[in-house]
């Protein structure tokens, strides 16, 4: 994916350290994605925030694109395919492995805006621009916490849709 946000956020995994509270140990996000390692067997991964912190949410934009490029890695690398290659199998469309991502601050009344922002790829519809979703979902009065830290997050979702 020729994307300077993804690039970015794929040569800032390389360097990242969690916390690993089982053995009391800083580990290298890369090994945590390593089979037998916490996050690659993970059935389920949560990571909150602080909503005001931008720290907080650049960590989790990092581990959830860690946690979707690793299953493509695999994925990949199991078929024998160049992970370079710019078409085929992704692990959030094939892959019996999947990410979902799920957020406190929508109500179900608001789920066909959500599918739009993924699946809609109409001009006008709220998934052809952020400001559109923004205004379709009715953002500054629901949640109303600064918009710029949680659209690379929506955007993720566009990118790596089902």
């Amino acid at each position: 994916l020729d994307d300077s946000e993804v690039a970015f956020i794929r040569r800032m995994q390389s360097g990242a350290k969690l916390f690993d509270t089982r053995r009391g140990v800083e580990v290298d996000l890369p090994k945590l994605l390593q089979p037998g390692q916490s996050l690659y067997d993970a059935d389920i991964v949560c990571v909150g925030e602080i909503h005001t912190s931008e720290a907080d949410h650049a960590v989790q934009r990092l581990l959830i694109d860690a946690l979707t490029y690793s299953l493509f890695l695999e994925l990949r690398t199991s078929e024998g395919i160049d992970p370079a290659a710019p078409r085929g199998r992704t692990p959030q469309n094939f892959s019996p492995q999947k990410l979902a991502v799920g957020v406190e601050y929508f109500n179900f009344q608001q789920q066909a805006i959500l599918d739009e922002l993924v699946f809609d790829k109409s001009p006008d519809g709220p998934g052809s621009s952020p400001s559109r979703f923004r205004k379709a979902c009715d953002w500054d009065q629901v949640w109303s916490y600064n918009w710029e830290l949680y659209a690379p997050l929506f955007r993720f979702c566009q990118l790596n849709l089902n």
